[in-house]
């Protein structure tokens, strides 16, 4: 393992000191954090899980901390396991134990620390076999889902205003409405919260946004405590129990007035440090639930600007005002489908023009090959249909001569069953067909000129005299 960069100690921002920096916290594995209706958030109040993404490779799982500006940083990487622990510029203590999905080679793992995070680079021991999660245990995890090329998260959330603000939504809907919290999810771009209800109205939304932005505005209080296990006050505080194998404090999240609940999470001071939350809408949910879409904070100012961008942009391109983009838009798109259609009737009347030109011909070839870029399989079928197939073999194509496109061969049934698999072989295609035709998709488009020779053989080899001659 190459040498470990040294560590950079950043810039202080001012935040107060733990009271005890040295604490002997009881640590829950990080694929538990996120599950708070299954095992809720329970940890130290100076130790807290970094917010992880991880990237799944065919032969690499890439795990990042992000924290910057770390110090002390220490990694540990075995075969099914890994630990992480370190702290950033403010003195605070993260750490992440992770039972991993499936084995490692931990010989040829490592890690590498920048200004802005701690990335872990593990060699998968089966390599190309895809992770469907990083950890072991099929734990539901109320994060964006990733893919191969997307990040996906595990741990804490990089945005401080997303969890306090999802916990300020569930207890007001709860308050107003009744309607409970089922699960949540904080994505990177906007984030959801299931609730126990098949439906809410936009008056609902309305009051239920203007509520918590009161309370945002009213500055009010959120502290942490911590409280004994068997303290009989964890009965008050919102949660669905503690794990059985759980021991130590469980540290406690009050929003004064409004919410108590178990949670480990990153907080603000008071509601104030939101600045705002916005509920952009609902989406159905499953088993008659409904998704409540919010965004909270920097991420509001964010989604604000790309809009104004977005609007400036349509406008330069509409040559009108945001009043009238959605009007115009929709003039574009009967333009478009009217031009579409048009398009397709002179396509239709080139075919029949292209047809009759042909037979109109004193001598007629025994071979039609025709291509065009612009049309599609109805525009071959016309040109087919009125020629006629009984006699002359025709090999007409569509799109683009040097990328993919469409054929057709059609003609004598007995030439084109023949024919009709060899020539969609010569051009890296696919296809089918009865009765005297064979059509497709071809991905060798400029193949063509070799189909061509392989028909003018086979008309050659079946012509008169090469009958004689045999």
């Amino acid at each position: 393992m190459p040498p470990r960069a040294q560590p950079r100690r950043g810039t202080h921002f001012g935040h107060p000191p733990c009271p005890n920096p040295h604490p002997v916290p009881h640590v829950v594995p990080a694929e538990r954090w996120w599950a708070p209706w299954k095992y809720p958030l329970v940890c130290s109040f100076s130790r807290q899980p970094a917010k992880t993404l991880w990237y799944d490779r065919p032969r690499y799982v890439y795990l990042e901390f992000c924290v910057e500006d770390s110090t002390d940083v220490k990694v540990v990487i075995e075969d099914q396991r890994l630990v992480f622990s370190c702290k950033n510029a403010d003195g605070a203590e993260f750490y992440n134990e992770i039972n991993l999905y499936a084995r490692v080679n931990s010989k040829d793992s490592r890690e590498k620390r920048s200004d802005r995070s701690i990335t872990c680079f593990m060699r998968k021991w089966n390599e190309k076999v895809a992770w469907p999660r990083i950890t072991k245990e099929n734990i539901k995890v109320c994060v964006a889902p990733g893919s191969q090329d997307q990040p996906q998260h595990v741990g804490t959330q990089s945005c401080c205003t997303s969890l306090p603000g999802q916990h300020l939504i569930t207890a007001v809907v709860e308050q107003m409405f009744g309607f409970k919290t089922t699960s949540w999810e904080l994505g990177r771009q906007r984030s959801v919260i299931e609730l126990d209800t098949p439906s809410m109205t936009a008056e609902q939304i309305e009051a239920l946004e203007r509520s918590v932005n009161e309370k945002i505005r009213e500055r009010v209080p959120v502290m942490v405590r911590e409280l004994a296990a068997d303290d009989p006050e964890i009965e008050t505080v919102r949660s669905r129990g503690l794990p059985d194998d759980h021991v130590g404090p469980v540290r406690v999240v009050d929003i004064e007035g409004v919410d108590s609940n178990m949670c480990c999470g990153t907080h603000v001071s008071n509601l104030s440090d939101l600045q705002v939350i916005k509920l952009l809408g609902t989406e159905k949910g499953k088993k008659n639930k409904t998704n409540l879409v919010f965004l909270a904070g920097n991420r509001v100012l964010k989604s604000i600007e790309q809009s104004y961008n977005t609007e400036k942009a349509l406008t330069s391109l509409l040559k009108n005002g945001p009043g009238e983009h959605i009007e115009a838009v929709k003039r574009l798109q009967s333009s478009v489908k009217l031009l579409q259609k048009n398009n397709l009737n002179l396509l239709r009347d080139i075919a029949v023009l292209i047809a009759r030109d042909f037979k109109s011909k004193p001598v007629q070839s025994e071979l039609f090959v025709l291509h065009r870029k612009e049309g599609d399989s109805e525009f071959m079928n016309i040109i087919a249909n009125e020629i006629g197939t009984e006699e002359t073999l025709l090999f007409l194509t569509v799109g683009d001569e040097k990328e993919a496109g469409l054929f057709l061969l059609a003609g004598p049934v007995e030439a084109v069953e023949n024919l009709g698999p060899r020539v969609a072989e010569l051009l890296g295609g696919k296809g089918a067909g009865k009765r005297g035709r064979f059509q497709g998709k071809a991905t060798k488009m400029s193949r063509r000129g070799e189909v061509q020779a392989l028909l003018q053989e086979f008309i050659s080899h079946r012509s008169p005299e090469a009958e004689k001659k045999e």
